[in-house]
C-alpha cells in the first residue's frame, strides 16, 4: 500500500524506533522482491552495463542464505504477483524513467548506480529452488500475506517497505541487516546483527496512540486504496505546531499531524470525526474503505502457509485461533451529532497538495477502490496453485485481467528498435494460451521503448493456429499429452522433433533458444561471434561443476599453478590416447576431463573481468554488442516462461550457470578480432580436448539445424581465408602444448598478432 513519506520519517528518528536486534533461531519471513533488488544493489558485484553477470550475483544469493541457515533461521519468502491497478500508472512512470536511465548506459556509469538485469528474478527463484527454500507468490501485492505470516508465526518480517511500519508486526528493514556476517554467542550460537522495528516504540513516542489507529494514519494520508485529496476538508481543519517545519517537509509534517490528532480520539471517535467532515454523498463509500482498510492491516489469513510447506493440521489450528469478526463501523448518529473541533492555535494549516503527492499514483476512472479481479473464477485451479507456487512470471496475471504487458527495459542501443520486439512471436502463444475464450480485448497491449527514449504502447495478436490445429485454451492445455506441448514449444522456437535430444536435459532449452534467436531477421543479426560466444561461454559451466566456484585469476593460479604443471609433466610422460569424435554431445559432456577444466580456466577467468581500458574510454564501448545478447536475453526470458506455462516439456535452463554479461562481451571482441575463430577456439582448447570435443559437436549440432539462408547471412567476425579443411585436421590433432601466455596467439592471416601479448 504505501504512504509517502513514511519511511523518511522514521528514519529521522530511527533511535526511537529502530533497536539493536540479534537474529537467530526464528522463522524469517521475506519480502522475495525488496531482498531480490538490494542483494543485487547493495551486495552483488557485477558489471550492469553488460546485461547481468547472474553467476555472481546467484552467488551472492547463495551466501545471503547459507548465513541465515547458520544461524538456524528458516527463510519464509513471498513474492509479489500482478500488478494492481492502482499501480499502473506508478509502473508507466518507472519504465519510462528506467529507459532514459538506461540510455548512453556505460561501464562508467555503472559506477555511480546500478541497473536490474532483465533475467534477476528467474535467478533469484532458480536458486531458492536449487536450495529447497520455500516461497510463494502471491496473485496481486504480497504485503498482506507477509503480515498476515509473521503475525501467525510470532517472527520478523525482512523487507524495505513502509507499509510494515503500519502493520502490528516485527519489521527488519533490509539495509539494517548485515546480510553475510554471523557472530557466533556463547550459549546462543549463530546469530546475525540488524535492527528491529515494534509498533509499541510509535505508541510510545505519542501518547493516547493505539495500534488500531495507524490503518486510520493510512487511509487519511493515503495509499493504494484511497487518495490524500478525497480527505481535503479534513486537513484544513488539521494544524501542527509550527516549531516542526524545520524539521521536516510538507509531507513529513502531514504524517506527524495526522498521528498526533489521531493520538488524541479514540478509534470510534476519530472514524467519526473523519466522516463527518466529507460531503453526505461520499460518506458511506469512504466507510466501506476504512472498514476494508482496517480489516486488511488487522485480519491473518493462515491459508498460504500450505504453500510454504506448513501441514494442515497446524493450518487449520491456526485459522480458529486466529479466526476474527471484521471490523464493523456502527452508530451513525454520532455523526449526525458531530460538532467540529476548534483550530490548534499557533499551528500552521496543512492543505493536501496535489502537486506535493504521487498523482502517477491515482487512476482517472474511480481513485478510490482498488482493482481485484476475482481471478479464480477465470482460470483453471492448477493454474492459480503453480502461480502461487511461483512457477510462472507475475506479468501472467497482467496479461489475465487486463491484456496488459509490461517488459522490464534492458541496456541497449538506442539507434535499433526495441529488443523485445525480436521474442513477440513467442509472446503471442504466451498470450493466446493465457486468454483464448475469456472475455476481453482481442489484441495484447505491451509497454515497451519507441523510438529513441521514447516509450510506446503496441499491439500483439494472439497466436490462433499451430500444429495444424488451433491453440487450446487453458482450460484444456494440461489436457494435452506432454508431447503435444513439447510440439507446441517446438513450433514456436523452429525446432525440428527431438533435434536436441543429444543435449543434457539442462542445455536443450538454452539451446533452442539460441536457434530462434539466431534465425530472426532483426537488426543486429546474430554472427559467428555472437554464436561462438555463447557456445563458449556454456563451458564455463561445465568447469565450474567439476573444479568448482572461481573467478579470481590470481585465487585460482595460487591454487591450482602447481597441480596444472604436474598435469602437464604427466602427459609428456604418457603415450596420448585419441579422442573417439564420434560420440553424442551428452555422452562428451559426461566424458569431460577435471584436468582438461583446470587447463581451460585460466583463459575464461580472464575474460570474467571488464576490460580497464573501457572505463578509461567508454568510446570503446560496444553498445550494439550488449543489444544482440539483449534480443538473446528476452528471448530466453520468453521461452523460460512458455515452457513453464506448457509444464515443463524441457527441463527449466539453469541461467546462472549459463549467461554471464560480460563474459559473453568480452568473448565477442576477442573472436571479432581473429580472421580465423575455429583456429583461435582450437588453440586456447587444445589443451583441453574433451572439452574441445564438446564445443565442435555443439556447434555442429546447432549449425545443422540453421537453416542455410541462416548460416549464409550470420557472417563470420573476420574475413575467413583458412580452409576448413584445415582447421577440421587441426582439431583432430591434440598435441599438448603449455602456453606462456594464454592470451597469445600467432594468426597466420595476420602478421602483427604476435604483438599483441606483448
Amino acid at each position: 500500500m504505501g504512504i509517502r513519506g513514511l519511511a523518511t520519517y522514521m528514519a529521522q528518528r530511527s533511535d526511537w524506533h529502530l533497536k539493536p536486534f540479534e537474529l537467530h533461531n526464528t522463522y524469517l519471513v521475506i519480502d522475495g522482491n525488496a531482498l531480490a533488488s538490494q542483494l543485487y544493489i547493495q551486495h552483488a558485484k557485477c558489471n550492469c552495463s553488460f546485461g547481468g553477470d547472474y553467476d555472481k550475483y546467484a552467488r551472492t544469493i547463495c551466501e545471503f542464505f547459507d548465513s541465515l541457515a547458520k544461524c538456524n533461521i528458516t527463510p519464509l519468502v513471498i513474492f509479489d504477483g500482478g500488478c494492481e491497478e492502482k499501480k499502473i500508472k506508478t509502473v508507466r512512470k518507472r519504465i519510462r524513467d528506467k529507459v532514459g536511465s538506461a540510455f548512453g548506459y556505460n561501464p562508467t556509469t555503472q559506477r555511480s548506480y546500478k541497473f536490474f538485469p532483465l533475467l534477476m528474478k528467474e535467478v533469484f527463484k532458480e536458486i531458492l529452488s536449487k536450495k529447497g527454500i520455500n516461497y510463494v507468490q502471491t496473485l496481486f501485492e504480497a504485503d498482506d500475506e507477509i503480515a498476515s505470516v509473521a503475525r501467525i508465526l510470532n517472527c520478523p518480517v525482512l523487507s524495505l517497505d513502509s507499509d510494515f511500519y503500519i502493520y502490528n508486526v516485527m519489521y527488519i528493514p533490509i539495509n539494517t541487516l548485515d546480510p553475510f556476517m554471523v557472530q557466533n554467542r556463547p550459549g546462543i550460537g549463530y546469530v546475525k546483527r540488524c535492527k528491529i522495528y515494534r509498533v509499541e516504540s510509535l505508541l510510545k513516542q505519542f501518547p493516547g496512540l493505539d495500534s488500531l489507529h495507524l490503518p486510520l494514519a493510512s487511509t487519511l494520508l493515503g495509499n493504494d486504496y484511497v487518495n490524500c485529496r478525497t480527505f481535503k476538508e479534513f486537513f484544513l481543519h488539521l494544524r501542527l505546531a509550527k516549531a516542526t517545519k524545520m524539521r521536516y517537509n510538507q509531507q513529513q509534517r502531514r504524517i506527524e499531524a495526522t498521528i498526533l490528532w489521531l493520538s488524541k480520539h479514540s478509534f470510534h471517535n476519530a472514524i467519526t470525526q473523519i466522516l463527518a467532515r466529507l460531503p453526505q454523498e461520499s460518506r458511506s463509500k469512504v466507510l466501506e474503505i476504512i472498514e476494508m482498510i482496517v480489516n486488511v492491516y488487522t485480519t491473518s489469513d493462515p491459508q498460504i502457509l500450505i504453500s510454504l510447506g506448513f501441514p494442515m493440521e497446524f493450518v487449520s489450528e491456526m485459522k480458529i485461533k486466529f479466526k476474527k469478526e471484521p471490523f464493523k463501523y456502527k452508530s451513525d448518529d454520532d455523526i449526525k451529532n458531530f460538532r467540529p473541533e476548534e483550530d490548534v492555535e499557533d499551528g500552521e494549516e496543512l492543505e493536501c497538495d496535489l502537486t506535493d503527492l504521487e498523482e502517477e499514483e491515482m487512476v482517472k476512472d474511480d481513485p478510490e477502490f482498488r482493482y481485484d479481479p476475482n481471478i479464480e473464477k477465470v482460470a483453471p485451479p492448477w493454474f492459480i496453485e503453480e502461480f502461487q507456487m511461483g512457477r510462472y512470471a507475475s506479468y501472467f496475471i497482467d496479461i489475465f485481467t487486463r491484456r496488459f504487458y509490461v517488459c522490464p527495459p534492458q541496456i541497449e542501443d538506442y539507434s535499433y528498435p526495441a529488443a523485445i520486439k525480436i521474442s513477440t512471436k513467442i509472446i503471442s502463444v504466451i498470450y493466446s494460451l493465457l486468454t483464448k475464450g475469456l472475455q476481453g480485448p482481442v489484441l495484447l497491449s505491451y509497454l515497451c521503448r519507441g523510438s529513441g527514449k521514447n516509450v510506446i504502447v503496441n499491439k500483439l495478436e494472439a497466436k490462433e493456429n499451430m500444429l495444424g490445429c488451433q491453440l487450446p485454451n487453458l482450460f484444456d492445455l494440461r489436457k494435452l499429452p506432454i508431447i503435444i506441448r513439447k510440439k507446441i514449444l517446438d513450433e514456436t522456437l523452429g525446432i525440428p522433433e527431438m533435434a536436441l535430444a543429444t543435449l543434457p536435459n539442462e542445455w536443450q532449452l538454452y539451446v533452442a533458444t539460441i536457434i530462434f534467436w539466431m534465425s530472426q531477421q532483426e537488426k543486429p543479426s546474430g554472427t559467428n561471434c555472437h554464436l561462438y560466444s555463447l557456445l563458449y561461454s556454456m563451458l564455463f559451466s561445465v568447469v565450474d561443476n567439476k573444479i568448482g566456484y572461481h573467478r579470481s585469476e590470481q585465487y585460482f593460479h595460487q591454487k591450482y599453478d602447481q597441480h596444472i604443471k604436474t598435469i602437464f609433466y604427466n602427459r609428456e610422460n604418457q603415450q596420448h590416447e585419441q579422442l573417439n569424435q564420434n560420440l553424442t554431445i551428452f555422452q562428451a559432456y559426461c566424458q569431460i576431463n577435471i584436468d582438461d577444466c583446470l587447463l581451460a580456466a585460466p583463459f575464461l577467468l580472464n575474460n570474467f573481468e571488464i576490460d580497464q581500458h573501457l572505463l578509461w574510454n567508454v568510446k570503446k564501448f560496444n553498445i550494439s554488442i550488449v543489444h544482440a545478447f539483449a534480443q538473446f536475453q528476452i528471448c530466453l526470458r520468453h521461452s523460460v516462461h512458455l515452457n513453464a506455462l506448457l509444464g515443463f516439456p524441457y527441463q527449466q535452463t539453469r541461467i546462472s550457470e549459463l549467461f554471464n554479461g560480460t563474459l559473453v562481451y568480452n568473448l565477442y571482441t576477442n573472436f571479432k578480432g581473429r580472421n580465423d575463430i575455429d583456429a583461435y577456439v582450437f588453440h586456447q582448447l587444445q589443451n583441453s580436448p574433451t572439452l574441445l570435443r564438446l564445443f565442435n559437436l555443439l556447434l555442429a549440432n546447432i549449425k545443422g539445424l540453421l537453416k542455410q539462408d541462416v548460416l549464409d547471412n550470420k557472417v563470420n567476425c573476420a574475413r575467413r581465408r583458412r580452409k576448413r579443411n584445415k582447421v577440421k585436421n587441426c582439431v583432430e590433432t591434440t598435441q599438448i602444448i603449455e602456453p606462456e601466455d594464454s592470451t597469445s596467439f600467432y594468426d597466420v592471416n595476420n602478421r602483427f598478432s604476435m604483438l599483441r601479448g606483448n
